[in-house]
C-alpha cells in the first residue's frame, strides 16, 4: 500500500489497519489522481458534486462542535473534574474531559500564569487534565501496540524509515523498533506529546509499512 499521488488528500494514515488479506483484493481507483483532476472529470460529466466542498474534521458531525456530539451520544461522560499543573497542584476545575486535547492553549479557562499553558496530559480513570508550559509538550519516543504490519519482508528493528502520528503532519523520519506486539518509534527530533489511543503509522519512501495504537 503506497501514498495517493495527491499528498494532500492522502488517506494512508487512516488505512494502516487494513489486513494483508484485504489489501489482495482492495481496489483504490482514485488513488493516481489529484483532487483537481477529479473535480475537473465531474465538471466534465456534468456531475452535481464537482463543486461540492471538500470535507472537513469529522465529516458526519453537522452540529457546531464534536463537543455536542459526545454530549448527545452520551452526556453522562460530560463530569466536572480538577485541573492541575505540571506539579500536582490545583488551578482550577473543568467540566468534562472530552472538551479537551492534547496541546490545547485556548478555551481553558485558567488564567494568572506568566508563561502559556498547554493541555499536557488527560487522565480518564481520575477525570483530571494537567496543564504545563510548551516544552512539557516535547518527546521524540512514542511507544505504540497492537501493530498491523504490511510492510511484507522489511526487517522492523532498527528501521530507518519515517512516521507520524497524525493524518495532517509530514511523516518525520527516525527508528522504528518492533518486538513482537509492541514497540517504538525514536524521531530524530522532538514533536508535540500525543495521547494514547492515537495511531503512530509508519513509511518507507512513500510505501505504507503499517502502524499501531500509542500507549505513551
Amino acid at each position: 500500500l503506497h501514498k495517493a499521488k495527491d499528498f494532500s488528500k492522502d488517506q494512508s494514515f487512516f488505512l494502516f489497519a487494513t489486513q494483508q488479506e484485504q489489501l489482495n483484493y482492495v481496489r483504490f481507483p482514485l488513488g493516481n489522481y489529484k483532487k483537481s483532476e477529479i473535480r475537473q472529470l465531474a465538471a466534465e460529466y456534468k456531475l452535481d458534486v464537482s463543486n461540492k466542498p471538500d470535507s472537513q474534521d469529522i465529516c458526519f458531525v453537522t452540529s457546531y462542535s464534536y463537543r455536542d456530539l459526545v454530549k448527545n451520544l452520551n452526556p453522562k461522560v460530560i463530569k466536572k473534574g480538577i485541573i492541575y499543573d505540571s506539579d500536582n497542584n490545583i488551578l482550577g476545575t473543568h467540566d468534562g474531559i472530552s472538551n479537551y486535547t492534547i496541546g490545547q492553549r485556548k478555551g481553558i479557562g485558567i488564567g494568572g500564569s506568566n508563561q502559556a499553558l498547554y493541555v499536557i496530559e488527560i487522565n480518564k480513570d481520575q477525570n483530571s487534565i494537567t496543564l504545563g508550559t510548551k516544552e512539557k509538550l516535547k518527546k521524540n519516543i512514542i511507544n505504540f501496540k497492537n501493530i498491523n504490519w504490511l510492510g511484507g519482508n522489511i526487517l522492523p528493528k532498527g528501521l530507518n524509515c519515517s512516521a507520524k502520528i497524525r493524518s495532517t503532519q509530514e511523516d518525520l523520519p527516525g527508528i522504528l523498533d518492533i518486538n513482537s506486539d509492541s514497540g517504538t518509534f525514536t524521531f530524530h527530533a522532538d514533536l508535540d506529546k500525543t495521547s494514547p489511543g492515537q495511531a503512530c503509522v509508519f513509511y518507507k519512501n512513500d510505501q505504507l509499512l503499517g502502524g499501531g495504537w500509542i500507549t505513551a
